[in-house]
């Protein structure tokens, strides 16, 4: 199973989105090295191997492939969370600031009541974060913009309140970017956003 999370953001943030989807489960279905896998087994440590050099290329090369694209990528961009279930292996990869979760709980495999209170059943799982945001103001993220010319800023709405971290060029009012790791977003890579995967 595959999951994604492509939340577009920009003028044409909905056109990144839709493209960084299609092009990484097309770019997973097709790999030479899965499709020769003969078990979920197999395909998870194709994927393990290297430190998941893999799916590390897959976001590099998406953000690569947009710039091919007609739409605007200057300044649009996603954020691209993947879940990939191989049987009882769970991978997930994150560039931006959508988030991965894992609930547990053993009863619910077990219930087949339809009727079972959902609630009552989550109330006493486990819950697993499998992501972390990639938000500008975390230290390591922030010392890369810094090093590449970006700033980092806390801005105040209209009505003066808080607003979060964005990644501007220094001495501009853009891009404005509320994270620090996305794919597209091409001004913002000058300035050490990238779309490196976690």
């Amino acid at each position: 199973n595959i999951f994604g999370v492509f939340d577009g953001h920009g003028t044409d943030g909905h056109y990144v989105s839709q493209f960084v989807n299609r092009f990484i489960i097309n770019q997973l279905k097709k790999n030479s090295t899965i499709k020769r896998c003969s078990s979920s087994k197999e395909i998870y440590e194709q994927i393990k191997y290297n430190n998941f050099k893999l799916i590390e290329n897959l976001f590099l090369e998406a953000d690569e492939q947009i710039k091919k694209e007609k739409f605007d990528y200057t300044n649009s961009g996603t954020t691209c969370i993947i879940i990939l279930q191989l049987n009882q292996k769970i991978i997930c990869a994150n560039a931006g600031d959508s988030r991965a979760i894992l609930i547990y709980n053993k009863s619910i495999n077990k219930t087949k009541d339809i009727n079972t209170d959902k609630n009552k059943l989550l109330k006493n799982s486990k819950i697993f974060s499998l992501s972390h945001d990639f938000k500008p103001e975390l230290p390591l993220e922030k010392k890369r913009i810094y090093e590449c010319g970006g700033i980092v800023v806390k801005d105040l709405d209209e009505n003066d309140k808080e607003e979060p971290y964005r990644v501007y060029i220094k001495g501009k009012a853009y891009p404005g970017l509320a994270m620090s790791r996305s794919i597209g977003d091409i001004d913002a890579k000058n300035i050490g956003v990238i779309p490196n995967p976690q």
